[in-house]
């Protein structure tokens, strides 16, 4: 078997699955297929498994290396018949011989080296500092840009208004007394997908993302016309008080419903009782269970709650179509001002070594 013949791979899988026993006997397999210790990169995500990749391949090599049935043992978990406790001796010898040039890491520090051995390659000034992403330094840089952004008498007001404006979508149009919370979240959340999808029409367009069109968006609603007639058809049933009284609430909430709108409890109640429904209710029948007591829903009376609840998921699609269209406004101000502070002061961080 030769190192040629492995190829390359990526492990990925959650935490405790077993990734640090896969990567060590990967690395065991390339140094017994004749690669060099020079010639490999494992990566991992904590200095913690790194170490922990590293012990258990030295571990393994010197358990074989000093016991036949070690040896025999290793050779049957790497799929290596040939593999002796011989060979196992001259791979842990290689492989301490080579100490310096191993290279079990994590990927932060991989990326940071490869950055500061080809900085005029990559674009970057030789001297950087790297920045931890959620690091001190990267909140002092984040405030800076927050106090140019909302300073008086900014000289750019033009960027100024289009990421207030841009601020306000993303919220809905609802005001915040915590903006700066709000805007570190939506920085912290969503700058890294901007970074790596920066296409405005990608963001919130529902031509890309329903090319064919979908029914919550196409038809044309009488949203007004269906609380009357719903309302008037409930009036000539028999209902309880309670029922009564939460469908009148449901009724008139769901009908002046709004991409501003809150999501209220007396729309909640019933719209969790109606969803599970939607097939029936398409079909021109369907019950509920309101309070034990069980409600019939056909013909017109079907239709005309299918139309409110259309209206309700309809709305929070274009309410967060819109959402996401002011994310993307907002996050290409604030990285424009993000790149410029960055450069100013000579730093990168993980997110920008990355695009």
């Amino acid at each position: 078997m030769t190192s040629q013949s492995l190829g390359h791979r990526a492990i990925t899988a959650s935490a405790g699955s077993g990734k640090t026993f896969q990567l060590a006997h990967r690395y065991l397999r390339l140094l017994a297929g004749g690669a060099s210790p020079e010639e490999i990169v494992a990566l991992t995500f904590s200095k913690k498994a790194a170490g922990e990749i590293f012990d258990s391949i030295v571990t393994y090599l010197s358990d074989a290396a000093s016991s036949s049935d070690a040896a025999s043992a290793l050779s049957a978990r790497l799929d290596l018949p040939e593999l002796t406790q011989e060979d196992c001796t001259a791979m842990l010898r290689t492989l301490v011989e080579n100490l310096h040039r191993l290279r079990v890491e994590t990927l932060d520090s991989f990326t940071a080296r490869i950055l500061r051995r080809f900085p005029l390659e990559l674009g970057i000034p030789p001297g950087f500092t790297l920045m931890e992403t959620e690091g001190a330094a990267a909140a002092a840089v984040q405030q800076r840009i927050m106090n140019e952004i909302f300073r008086r008498g900014a000289s750019d007001r033009d960027s100024q208004r289009d990421f207030l404006s841009a601020f306000e979508q993303a919220n809905l149009g609802r005001r915040s007394k915590q903006v700066a919370e709000s805007l570190t979240a939506f920085i912290t959340q969503y700058q890294t997908h901007m970074r790596a999808i920066p296409n405005p029409h990608l963001w919130g367009h529902r031509e890309v993302i329903w090319p064919n069109g979908t029914p919550w968006l196409n038809d044309t609603i009488d949203v007004h016309h269906a609380a009357s007639q719903l309302t008037r058809l409930l009036h000539h049933m028999h209902l309880s008080d309670d029922a009564a009284r939460r469908w009148d609430s449901f009724i008139a909430a769901a009908s002046r419903y709004t991409v501003n709108s809150p999501w209220t409890q007396e729309i909640k109640y019933l719209f969790e009782k109606l969803c599970p429904c939607l097939d029936d209710l398409r079909a021109g029948a369907a019950t509920i269970k309101l309070n034990r007591t069980r409600l019939d829903l056909c013909g017109d009376l079907a239709q005309h709650v299918l139309t409110l609840l259309t209206n309700l998921i309809r709305t929070d699609i274009e309410a967060a179509l819109q959402r996401t269209q002011g994310i993307h406004r907002m996050l290409t101000v604030y990285d424009h001002k993000y790149d410029e502070a960055m450069r100013r002061n000579g730093m990168i961080s993980f997110i920008d070594a990355q695009y």
